[in-house]
Protein backbone atom coordinates (compact mmCIF):
# COMPACT_ATOMS: atom_id res chain seq x y z
CA UNK A 1 0.00 0.00 0.00
CA UNK A 2 2.82 2.38 0.84
CA UNK A 3 4.41 1.83 -2.58
CA UNK A 4 1.14 2.67 -4.34
CA UNK A 5 0.82 5.92 -2.44
CA UNK A 6 4.34 6.94 -3.36
CA UNK A 7 3.76 6.20 -7.07
CA UNK A 8 0.49 8.20 -7.14
CA UNK A 9 1.01 11.68 -8.72
CA UNK A 10 0.51 14.68 -6.50
CA UNK A 11 -2.48 16.68 -7.72
CA UNK A 12 -2.76 19.26 -4.94
CA UNK A 13 -0.65 22.28 -5.79
CA UNK A 14 -0.14 22.99 -2.12
CA UNK A 15 1.51 19.59 -1.65
CA UNK A 16 3.64 19.77 -4.87
CA UNK A 17 7.39 19.77 -4.23
CA UNK A 18 9.16 23.11 -4.73
CA UNK A 19 11.58 23.51 -7.58
CA UNK A 20 15.20 24.21 -6.98
CA UNK A 21 14.72 27.88 -7.83
CA UNK A 22 11.90 28.43 -5.33
CA UNK A 23 12.80 30.88 -2.61
CA UNK A 24 12.31 30.49 1.12
CA UNK A 25 9.82 33.39 0.98
CA UNK A 26 7.57 31.25 -1.17
CA UNK A 27 7.67 28.51 1.43
CA UNK A 28 6.71 30.86 4.25
CA UNK A 29 3.88 32.50 2.18
CA UNK A 30 0.38 31.31 3.21
CA UNK A 31 -1.48 29.08 0.73
CA UNK A 32 -3.47 31.00 -1.92
CA UNK A 33 -6.62 29.74 -3.63
CA UNK A 34 -6.06 28.05 -7.00
CA UNK A 35 -8.63 28.35 -9.79
CA UNK A 36 -9.67 30.38 -12.82
CA UNK A 37 -6.99 33.01 -13.55
CA UNK A 38 -5.18 31.94 -10.39
CA UNK A 39 -2.50 29.36 -11.28
CA UNK A 40 -0.41 27.74 -8.55
CA UNK A 41 2.17 30.14 -7.17
CA UNK A 42 5.20 27.92 -7.86
CA UNK A 43 4.32 27.62 -11.58
CA UNK A 44 3.45 31.24 -12.24
CA UNK A 45 5.54 33.27 -14.68
CA UNK A 46 7.84 35.77 -13.03
CA UNK A 47 7.20 39.47 -13.72
CA UNK A 48 8.62 40.47 -17.09
CA UNK A 49 8.73 36.85 -18.29
CA UNK A 50 6.76 35.97 -21.46
CA UNK A 51 4.74 32.82 -21.71
CA UNK A 52 5.42 32.70 -25.48
CA UNK A 53 9.03 33.72 -26.11
CA UNK A 54 8.66 33.10 -29.86
CA UNK A 55 5.83 35.63 -30.09
CA UNK A 56 2.31 35.32 -31.47
CA UNK A 57 2.08 33.27 -34.69
CA UNK A 58 1.55 35.38 -37.81
CA UNK A 59 -2.11 35.75 -38.68
CA UNK A 60 -3.42 34.44 -35.35
CA UNK A 61 -4.77 37.78 -34.20
CA UNK A 62 -8.04 39.36 -35.18
CA UNK A 63 -8.31 40.39 -38.82
CA UNK A 64 -8.09 44.11 -39.37
CA UNK A 65 -11.05 45.80 -40.94
CA UNK A 66 -10.33 46.71 -44.58
CA UNK A 67 -9.68 50.36 -45.12
CA UNK A 68 -12.34 52.12 -47.19
CA UNK A 69 -11.28 52.76 -50.77
CA UNK A 70 -10.83 56.42 -51.51
CA UNK A 71 -12.47 57.66 -54.71
CA UNK A 72 -10.28 59.81 -56.89
CA UNK A 73 -13.10 62.23 -57.66
CA UNK A 74 -16.61 63.16 -56.64
CA UNK A 75 -17.83 61.77 -59.97
CA UNK A 76 -16.79 58.25 -58.97
CA UNK A 77 -18.55 58.66 -55.63
CA UNK A 78 -21.78 59.70 -57.35
CA UNK A 79 -21.54 56.89 -59.88
CA UNK A 80 -20.99 54.30 -57.19
CA UNK A 81 -23.83 55.71 -55.09
CA UNK A 82 -26.43 55.95 -57.86
CA UNK A 83 -25.52 52.50 -59.28
CA UNK A 84 -26.34 50.78 -55.96
CA UNK A 85 -29.04 48.15 -56.67
CA UNK A 86 -32.34 48.53 -54.84
CA UNK A 87 -35.52 46.47 -55.01
CA UNK A 88 -38.72 47.91 -56.44
CA UNK A 89 -42.14 46.49 -57.18
CA UNK A 90 -43.83 47.12 -60.52
CA UNK A 91 -46.04 45.30 -62.98
CA UNK A 92 -43.37 42.64 -63.48
CA UNK A 93 -43.08 41.90 -59.74
CA UNK A 94 -40.13 42.62 -57.47
CA UNK A 95 -36.85 43.31 -59.26
CA UNK A 96 -33.59 45.18 -58.74
CA UNK A 97 -32.80 48.46 -60.47
CA UNK A 98 -30.07 51.07 -59.94
CA UNK A 99 -30.80 53.65 -57.25
CA UNK A 100 -30.90 56.43 -59.85
CA UNK A 101 -33.69 54.69 -61.76
CA UNK A 102 -35.67 54.14 -58.55
CA UNK A 103 -35.37 57.85 -57.69
CA UNK A 104 -36.50 58.86 -61.17
CA UNK A 105 -39.50 56.54 -60.95
CA UNK A 106 -40.47 58.04 -57.61
CA UNK A 107 -40.03 61.58 -58.95
CA UNK A 108 -42.20 60.82 -61.96
CA UNK A 109 -45.01 59.56 -59.70
CA UNK A 110 -44.85 62.75 -57.64
CA UNK A 111 -44.71 64.88 -60.81
CA UNK A 112 -47.78 63.17 -62.31
CA UNK A 113 -49.54 63.79 -59.02
CA UNK A 114 -49.03 67.54 -59.40
CA UNK A 115 -45.74 68.05 -57.56
CA UNK A 116 -44.23 71.31 -58.82
CA UNK A 117 -40.73 70.69 -57.46
CA UNK A 118 -40.71 67.15 -58.87
CA UNK A 119 -41.66 68.49 -62.32
CA UNK A 120 -38.89 71.07 -62.13
CA UNK A 121 -36.30 68.47 -61.07
CA UNK A 122 -37.32 66.13 -63.87
CA UNK A 123 -37.04 68.88 -66.48
CA UNK A 124 -33.62 69.94 -65.18
CA UNK A 125 -32.41 66.35 -65.22
CA UNK A 126 -33.67 65.90 -68.77
CA UNK A 127 -31.87 69.04 -69.95
CA UNK A 128 -28.62 67.94 -68.27
CA UNK A 129 -28.97 64.49 -69.86
CA UNK A 130 -29.53 66.00 -73.32
CA UNK A 131 -26.44 68.20 -72.95
CA UNK A 132 -24.31 65.21 -71.89
CA UNK A 133 -25.63 63.08 -74.78
CA UNK A 134 -24.92 65.85 -77.27
CA UNK A 135 -21.38 66.30 -75.95
CA UNK A 136 -20.69 62.55 -76.18
CA UNK A 137 -22.12 62.42 -79.69
CA UNK A 138 -19.82 65.16 -80.99
CA UNK A 139 -16.83 63.63 -79.18
CA UNK A 140 -17.57 60.27 -80.84
CA UNK A 141 -17.89 61.94 -84.25
CA UNK A 142 -14.53 63.61 -83.80
CA UNK A 143 -12.96 60.27 -82.81
CA UNK A 144 -14.40 58.54 -85.89
CA UNK A 145 -13.16 61.34 -88.17
CA UNK A 146 -9.68 60.98 -86.66
CA UNK A 147 -9.75 57.19 -87.17
CA UNK A 148 -10.84 57.60 -90.79
CA UNK A 149 -7.99 60.03 -91.48
CA UNK A 150 -5.61 57.56 -89.86
CA UNK A 151 -7.01 54.74 -92.01
CA UNK A 152 -6.45 56.79 -95.19
CA UNK A 153 -2.84 57.40 -94.19
CA UNK A 154 -2.26 53.69 -93.51
CA UNK A 155 -3.95 52.78 -96.81
CA UNK A 156 -1.69 55.16 -98.71
CA UNK A 157 1.39 53.83 -96.93
CA UNK A 158 0.44 50.21 -97.68
CA UNK A 159 -0.22 51.05 -101.32
CA UNK A 160 3.27 52.51 -101.70
CA UNK A 161 4.97 49.54 -100.04
CA UNK A 162 2.76 46.92 -101.69
CA UNK A 163 1.68 45.42 -98.34
CA UNK A 164 -1.91 44.52 -97.43
CA UNK A 165 -3.84 46.61 -94.92
CA UNK A 166 -3.63 44.95 -91.48
CA UNK A 167 -6.86 43.22 -90.45
CA UNK A 168 -6.75 44.66 -86.93
CA UNK A 169 -7.31 48.21 -88.20
CA UNK A 170 -11.03 49.12 -88.20
CA UNK A 171 -12.45 50.17 -91.55
CA UNK A 172 -14.53 53.35 -91.92
CA UNK A 173 -17.66 51.34 -92.74
CA UNK A 174 -17.35 49.47 -89.42
CA UNK A 175 -17.44 52.63 -87.26
CA UNK A 176 -20.61 54.55 -86.46
CA UNK A 177 -22.15 56.64 -83.70
CA UNK A 178 -25.58 57.94 -82.79
CA UNK A 179 -27.14 59.90 -79.97
CA UNK A 180 -29.13 56.88 -78.85
CA UNK A 181 -26.63 54.06 -79.28
CA UNK A 182 -23.38 55.93 -78.74
CA UNK A 183 -20.13 54.82 -80.35
CA UNK A 184 -20.03 51.46 -82.12
CA UNK A 185 -17.04 49.73 -83.68
CA UNK A 186 -17.75 46.36 -85.31
CA UNK A 187 -14.88 43.99 -85.87
CA UNK A 188 -11.33 43.78 -84.56
CA UNK A 189 -9.60 46.74 -83.03
CA UNK A 190 -6.05 45.80 -82.03
CA UNK A 191 -3.95 42.63 -82.23
CA UNK A 192 -5.63 40.84 -79.30
CA UNK A 193 -9.10 41.66 -80.60
CA UNK A 194 -8.09 40.37 -84.04
CA UNK A 195 -7.23 36.91 -82.68
CA UNK A 196 -10.58 36.70 -80.91
CA UNK A 197 -12.50 37.70 -84.02
CA UNK A 198 -10.54 35.26 -86.19
CA UNK A 199 -11.48 32.43 -83.81
CA UNK A 200 -15.14 33.41 -84.00
CA UNK A 201 -14.86 33.63 -87.78
CA UNK A 202 -13.45 30.09 -88.01
CA UNK A 203 -16.36 28.79 -85.97
CA UNK A 204 -18.84 30.79 -88.04
CA UNK A 205 -17.43 29.42 -91.31
CA UNK A 206 -17.37 25.82 -90.04
CA UNK A 207 -20.95 25.98 -88.78
CA UNK A 208 -22.00 27.70 -92.00
CA UNK A 209 -20.79 24.69 -93.98
CA UNK A 210 -22.51 22.36 -91.50
CA UNK A 211 -25.72 24.35 -91.96
CA UNK A 212 -25.59 23.89 -95.74
CA UNK A 213 -24.66 20.22 -95.33
CA UNK A 214 -27.71 19.63 -93.10
CA UNK A 215 -29.95 21.39 -95.61
CA UNK A 216 -28.62 19.20 -98.39
CA UNK A 217 -28.76 15.86 -96.56
CA UNK A 218 -31.42 16.06 -93.82
CA UNK A 219 -33.75 19.03 -94.36
CA UNK A 220 -35.85 20.77 -96.95
CA UNK A 221 -34.59 24.35 -97.26
CA UNK A 222 -37.80 25.81 -98.66
CA UNK A 223 -40.31 24.47 -96.11
CA UNK A 224 -38.52 24.36 -92.75
CA UNK A 225 -39.18 27.30 -90.37
CA UNK A 226 -37.21 26.25 -87.31
CA UNK A 227 -33.62 27.18 -86.45
CA UNK A 228 -30.90 24.67 -85.72
CA UNK A 229 -28.04 25.46 -83.36
CA UNK A 230 -25.72 25.79 -86.35
CA UNK A 231 -27.94 28.42 -87.95
CA UNK A 232 -28.41 30.29 -84.68
CA UNK A 233 -24.69 30.55 -83.91
CA UNK A 234 -23.89 31.46 -87.52
CA UNK A 235 -26.39 34.33 -87.28
CA UNK A 236 -25.18 35.37 -83.80
CA UNK A 237 -21.48 35.41 -84.69
CA UNK A 238 -22.16 37.16 -88.00
CA UNK A 239 -23.46 40.16 -86.04
CA UNK A 240 -19.99 40.93 -84.61
CA UNK A 241 -18.17 40.45 -87.90
CA UNK A 242 -16.91 43.48 -89.85
CA UNK A 243 -18.62 44.26 -93.16
CA UNK A 244 -15.89 42.60 -95.23
CA UNK A 245 -16.41 39.26 -93.37
CA UNK A 246 -20.21 39.19 -93.12
CA UNK A 247 -22.35 36.61 -94.87
CA UNK A 248 -23.82 39.43 -96.97
CA UNK A 249 -20.41 40.33 -98.38
CA UNK A 250 -19.60 39.46 -101.97
CA UNK A 251 -16.95 36.94 -100.96
CA UNK A 252 -19.22 35.04 -98.57
CA UNK A 253 -22.14 35.04 -101.01
CA UNK A 254 -19.95 33.50 -103.70
CA UNK A 255 -18.69 30.92 -101.22
CA UNK A 256 -22.24 30.09 -100.11
CA UNK A 257 -23.42 29.63 -103.69
CA UNK A 258 -20.46 27.34 -104.44
CA UNK A 259 -21.20 25.23 -101.35
CA UNK A 260 -24.89 24.86 -102.24
CA UNK A 261 -23.92 23.61 -105.68
CA UNK A 262 -21.29 21.19 -104.30
CA UNK A 263 -21.70 17.43 -104.14
CA UNK A 264 -21.96 15.54 -100.88
CA UNK A 265 -18.33 14.29 -100.91
CA UNK A 266 -17.16 17.87 -101.52
CA UNK A 267 -19.20 19.14 -98.58
CA UNK A 268 -17.76 16.43 -96.33
CA UNK A 269 -14.24 17.37 -97.36
CA UNK A 270 -14.97 21.06 -96.75
CA UNK A 271 -16.42 20.23 -93.33
CA UNK A 272 -13.33 18.25 -92.33
CA UNK A 273 -11.05 21.07 -93.49
CA UNK A 274 -13.08 23.68 -91.56
CA UNK A 275 -13.31 21.74 -88.29
CA UNK A 276 -9.68 20.54 -88.26
CA UNK A 277 -8.20 23.88 -87.01
CA UNK A 278 -10.84 23.89 -84.25
CA UNK A 279 -9.59 20.58 -82.87
CA UNK A 280 -12.79 18.56 -83.38
CA UNK A 281 -14.42 16.32 -85.94
CA UNK A 282 -17.47 17.49 -87.90
CA UNK A 283 -20.82 15.85 -87.05
CA UNK A 284 -21.80 14.05 -90.25
CA UNK A 285 -24.29 11.38 -89.19
CA UNK A 286 -26.82 13.68 -87.52
CA UNK A 287 -28.08 17.21 -88.14
CA UNK A 288 -27.55 19.92 -85.57
CA UNK A 289 -30.40 19.94 -83.01
CA UNK A 290 -33.01 22.71 -83.12
CA UNK A 291 -32.81 25.70 -80.82
CA UNK A 292 -35.35 25.73 -77.95
CA UNK A 293 -38.24 27.99 -78.89
CA UNK A 294 -38.42 29.42 -75.37
CA UNK A 295 -34.81 30.60 -75.58
CA UNK A 296 -35.41 32.17 -78.99
CA UNK A 297 -38.40 34.09 -77.61
CA UNK A 298 -36.33 35.33 -74.65
CA UNK A 299 -33.60 36.54 -77.03
CA UNK A 300 -36.12 38.19 -79.34
CA UNK A 301 -35.12 36.00 -82.29
CA UNK A 302 -37.82 35.23 -84.87
CA UNK A 303 -36.95 31.95 -86.64
CA UNK A 304 -39.00 32.72 -89.76
CA UNK A 305 -37.24 36.01 -90.40
CA UNK A 306 -33.84 34.39 -89.93
CA UNK A 307 -34.80 31.53 -92.25
CA UNK A 308 -35.84 34.02 -94.93
CA UNK A 309 -32.51 35.85 -94.51
CA UNK A 310 -30.58 32.61 -94.98
CA UNK A 311 -32.63 31.77 -98.06
CA UNK A 312 -31.79 35.17 -99.59
CA UNK A 313 -28.09 34.67 -98.85
CA UNK A 314 -28.18 31.25 -100.44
Amino acid sequence: MSNDKEARPIRDAALAPLSDGASKATLDRPAEPVGYKKPPVPTRFQKGQSGNPAGRPKGSGKAKAPEPSLASSSTEIRQRFFSTPVKIRDGEGVREVPLQEAIMRNLSKIAFGGGVMANRLLLEFDEATQRAVEADYHANKDWIDEQRRRFEQITESCRKTGEPIPDWIPRPEDMSCSRKGGLRVIGPYGEESLQTHLLFKRWRDALHIKMIYDESVFFSRETRKTLTMAEFFVMWIDRIMPARWKLASKEMQDRTFALICSSRPTLIRKLEEAFAPLGCKPPLKKPMPPMPEKLLRQLGVKPREVRMRFNRVG
